[in-house]
């Protein structure tokens, strides 16, 4: 009853930490590839009537369009003419704000905004941006909490309860995971599937059907008759697939979740041709065609534009986003990426900051641990194996060769030793299962981390994989504790797991911090709306999804005019043209804004490629150019409990960790007039 009581109250603080401030930046929204998949949910029509529906899907999946329109004609449309995400999660959202509206009629706002809404007075089938957005979001955070749920019966297959407890917590305050649920991006759907992929994959090790029934028995939650363990497998293959079949339909980096299930039922097929059941040999044949043909059901229905107009989608996925991710084409958002060393960079930038410093340290020791053990079990069951072979040749040879005896001297020393430290020889079972766990981690990690592109979004799937690590090696911990001190219930383990909890908990606990104070866009736009004068000239950078000062409600600032410069430094050094504009704007500016730490902190690192623009961040953070910095506006993870305040820098982690929801926001002001002549001399 007590274990009940702590999982629904960690699902609780899972609901909390995914759905508290759920729209933070309505109505901005500075997410790019979520305003992307919003701004393909509103190009979807219906018709008004629900007799014409059918029609109309008729003839959308009966008429190939690979040149379609850009711009949607008639009501009749589900192409989202968008294709470096799949289809399912624009459906998932488009359907849940139909099935709202005809609920709602009356439809009150879900969330504040501060223009008029044409979802309101729409009387067409179709979607606002703001709405798209709502629901994107939404189900990314119904994700993530099912993601915890997956998670901790995954760690039931592998720990106590208390354990499977434990990670459970730690994936509710995974940071990143925290903050993939407040965007209606894909990596929290990618997370639950895989999830959900390892487990059922974990389950059917469980439920193998050459089991005899007597083994079963002596489990008190497993089915005991054959036909009932090959029904329950069929549906754990079923589950797999649709889960397979959501995630390629949501992104095709789902393809790496093929890995859990076929290896699976690889060491199943294996072990049943190793015991001489050729039947069930013929079984798994069949599980493994209706996996692959189920699976493939499941990817059309959820995202069926990837066949009906299977030239753009080719042409996205294999085209253009193939070259950004493996650097055939370096877009300027992706320097951060040059010249990074793959692994080290994730190490440095990614998982300290996804994760928190006491889960990534932990989690990579509990790996590092884990694999170690894993090998030595693997490597004792072989010799014990072969033992036994060398054990009959030698009664079937009284001379035995040399090498035999050395051999089988070694091999029987070893396992004599490992049965004095009075460890299993038999390969455990859960053994398999962690094995399943470990190649899985390492088969989604080791392709994703040498990209060139190296975001952390391309990480979230596998983050829950650290909870697990984590918790196993804080339960090997418990285990040396109480063995050394000869007792089953010591107050030692207990105080030292309660503090590393504490520890493992203090990063999520911090990052919601974001949510419940205003962007550092907002506060900043406040600040330059009430503070600089009118008519100033700024001169700011490009590439922003939503510029700064951003507009704010009439009545709350007084109304400016601003003259605002999105200057393009990226192809600074590449234009003349650009450096004389840039002197001119120089000798205009008021104030200098940098709206995050995109441009320098790519380019300062990369002086002999981009002179010019590392040459003028120079000058203006010393001071050269006559500017001074006046204001910074930042959001970082804090926690704050009485006298004690902990705040976590986190701008050196992987840029879109922090731009998309709490950039450090810098304003510099001009202290001294320069002539034109006198700025070119700065840069000569």
């Amino acid at each position: 009853m007590r274990s009940h009581f702590v999982f629904f109250a960690i699902l609780f603080f899972t609901v909390f930490t995914r759905f508290y401030g759920l729209m933070h930046d309505s109505p901005y929204f500075f997410d790019p590839d979520e305003r992307n998949m919003a701004a393909a949910i509103t190009r979807f029509r219906l018709p008004a009537t629900p007799p014409e529906i059918g029609k109309c899907l008729l003839k959308e999946f009966t008429t190939i369009k690979n040149n379609a329109p850009e711009t949607n004609e008639g009501n009749c449309t589900l192409n989202p003419h968008f294709f470096a995400y799949g289809q399912f999660p624009l459906y998932l959202s488009y359907i849940s704000d139909q099935l709202h509206r005809s609920i709602s009629t009356l439809s009150p706002p879900l969330f504040p905004i501060y223009e008029a809404d044409p979802y309101l007075s729409q009387e067409s089938r179709a979607t606002s941006f703001n709405y798209a957005i709502f629901w994107l979001r939404f189900w990314s955070a119904v994700a993530s909490t099912l993601t915890v749920i997956f998670v901790y019966h995954l760690a039931r297959q592998l720990f106590t309860i208390n354990f499977s407890l434990l990670t459970a917590a730690l994936v509710a305050f995974t940071p990143a995971l925290i903050q993939s649920a407040h965007f209606g991006t894909t990596e929290s759907l990618l997370t639950f599937c895989f999830m959900g992929i390892v487990y059922f994959s974990c389950k059917m090790l469980k439920y193998d059907v050459f089991y005899s029934s007597r083994s079963f028995r002596q489990d008190g939650y497993q089915p005991v008759t054959r036909q009932a363990r090959t029904l329950e497998f069929i549906q754990f293959i079923l589950f797999i697939s649709f889960l397979i079949g959501i995630a390629l339909g949501s992104k095709l980096t789902g393809i790496f979740f093929l890995f859990p299930p076929l290896f699976t039922l690889f060491i199943l097929f294996i072990r049943s041709l190793w015991k001489k059941q050729f039947i069930v040999s013929l079984f798994y044949c069949f599980i493994v065609t209706l996996f692959f043909v189920s699976s493939s059901f499941f990817f059309i229905i959820s995202s069926p534009y990837n066949i009906v107009a299977y030239k753009d989608f080719l042409g996205s996925v294999f085209g253009y986003e193939q070259a950004v991710a493996t650097g055939t084409y370096q877009a300027f958002y992706t320097r951060q990426f040059v010249n990074s060393i793959p692994i080290l960079f994730q190490i440095e930038k990614v998982f300290p900051y996804a994760l928190g410093w006491p889960v990534f340290i932990l989690g990579l020791i509990g790996f590092l641990i884990l694999v170690l053990s894993i090998f030595v079990d693997t490597l004792s069951y072989l010799i014990k194996k072969l033992s036994k072979i060398l054990n009959k040749l030698q009664r079937k040879h009284k001379k035995k060769s040399n090498l035999l005896s050395i051999i089988y001297a070694d091999g029987l020393e070893f396992v004599t030793a490992y049965r004095k430290g009075k460890r299993e020889l038999k390969f455990p079972t859960g053994r398999i299962g962690w094995i399943i766990v470990v190649i899985s981690f390492l088969v989604y990690l080791l392709p994703n981390a040498f990209l060139f592109a190296k975001w952390t979004r391309f990480m979230t799937p596998i983050l829950p994989f650290f909870a697990l690590f984590t918790a196993y090696y804080i339960d090997r911990i418990a285990y040396l504790i109480m063995s050394s001190r000869a007792k089953s219930r010591d107050p030692m383990t207990q105080y030292v797991i309660f503090v590393l909890c504490i520890l493992t908990f203090l990063p999520g606990i911090a990052f919601m911090s974001i949510y419940s104070q205003p962007d550092s866009r907002i506060s900043a736009s406040y600040w330059i709306w009430t503070t600089l004068p009118d008519k100033s000239y700024v001169l700011s950078e490009t590439a922003n999804v939503v510029d700064i000062p951003v507009g704010l409600p009439k009545g709350i600032v007084p109304q400016k005019d601003f003259e605002v410069i999105s200057f393009d430094f990226y192809h600074l050094d590449e234009s003349p043209e650009l450096f004389n504009q840039l002197i001119t704007h120089l000798s205009k500016a008021d104030y200098i804004f940098i709206p995050s730490r995109r441009i320098f902190a790519n380019h300062l690192r990369l002086y002999s490629s981009y002179p010019l623009v590392t040459r003028y961040y120079e000058l203006l953070f010393t001071g050269k150019l006559g500017f001074e910095k006046v204001e910074e506006f930042s959001s970082y993870p804090t926690i704050g409990i009485g006298p004690i305040f902990l705040e976590i820098p986190d701008e050196a982690a992987e840029e879109t960790y922090t731009v998309f929801d709490h950039p450090v926001i810098r304003i510099y002001k001009k202290e001294k007039l320069l002539t034109k002549e006198e700025y070119k001399s700065l840069f000569l």
